[in-house]
């Protein structure tokens, strides 16, 4: 896991420096950011199978996010809690 999360923060801050230093690929970027999208991950995809970590990319890939929708889970179970003793003071 720890290779696919390295895989991805290379992949990401070469995307970066590369789009931030030309005008022309930062105009690309914001006009089309689903593309954009679409050319980081077939590339996380190809440096994986180069890798052999087809299940470490995955990993890699959907933990962030997993623990992205949890965290945003929690966080709302606990505003209602909130929002409950709130409204049980009032």
């Amino acid at each position: 896991m720890m290779t696919g999360c390295v895989t991805m923060g290379l992949v990401f801050y070469a995307f970066v420096v590369i789009t931030d230093n030309k005008i022309e690929l930062k105009r690309f970027k914001q006009r089309h950011p689903a593309l954009c999208v679409l050319a980081m991950s077939t590339c996380l995809y190809l440096i994986g199978q180069m890798i052999n970590g087809l299940l470490v990319f995955t990993f890699g890939l959907l933990m962030p996010v997993l623990c992205e929708y949890y965290i945003k889970c929690l966080l709302a179970i606990l505003l209602l809690k909130i929002h409950l003793v709130i409204g049980d003071i009032q």
